[in-house]
């Protein structure tokens, strides 16, 4: 699940700053939090990442602030990634920071990623390196599927999230799926 969420979330995320500017140009939505500061309320980017998924991005608010114009902050961010075979693929967190720089991004507080099949990740924070198309934190973790749960005090994520690594102390539980015969 994080082998597709994480780059696919990259690509969203790098997409939707190149449109910044078009975004920054509606007046109507814009509110005025302090000099050289601005937010924009409600926002909402549809369009389709690089490997042409559609993608959804909203954010409550999205703000640049002042002296420090490479980081944008975005207020209970949602991206929700549509693939070709119709599978799709959320992730939310309360907060989240977007470096320009340096292309990571930061989500913080319940941080969640998900599918409609039942597939959920969950922690309190997470890195995302959109460059090298890897994620981490050092917080625990757990994530829960029809097969299963997993707990971990972390995970990195690597080769676009085909390798997943819980660092330290970890637990795995298999549940049997019903027809499975098999032990649990």
């Amino acid at each position: 699940i994080l082998r597709i969420a994480v780059p696919s979330l990259a690509a969203v995320l790098l997409i939707g700053t190149l449109i910044w500017p078009l975004i920054n140009a509606g007046e109507d939505s814009l509110r005025r939090l302090g000099q050289g500061e601005s937010a924009m309320l409600n926002a909402r980017f549809e369009g389709f990442d690089s490997g042409n998924r559609l993608v959804s991005i909203t954010a409550d608010q999205v703000t640049r602030q002042q002296g420090n114009q490479n980081l944008i902050d975005l207020g209970q961010p949602l991206a929700d990634v549509t693939y070709d075979d119709g599978s799709q693929i959320a992730i939310r967190a309360n907060a989240g920071r977007f470096d320009e720089d340096s292309q990571q991004l930061l989500l913080q507080g319940d941080v969640n990623l998900f599918q409609p099949n039942g597939f959920e990740f969950t922690t309190s924070r997470l890195h995302i390196d959109t460059r090298q198309r890897a994620a981490w934190t050092d917080q625990p973790v757990t994530g829960t599927g029809p097969g299963g749960t997993i707990a971990g005090s972390g995970v990195q994520i690597y080769d676009n999230g085909r390798i997943l690594v819980f660092p330290g102390r970890g637990r795995l539980t298999f549940q049997q799926l019903a027809g499975d015969g098999g032990a649990s």
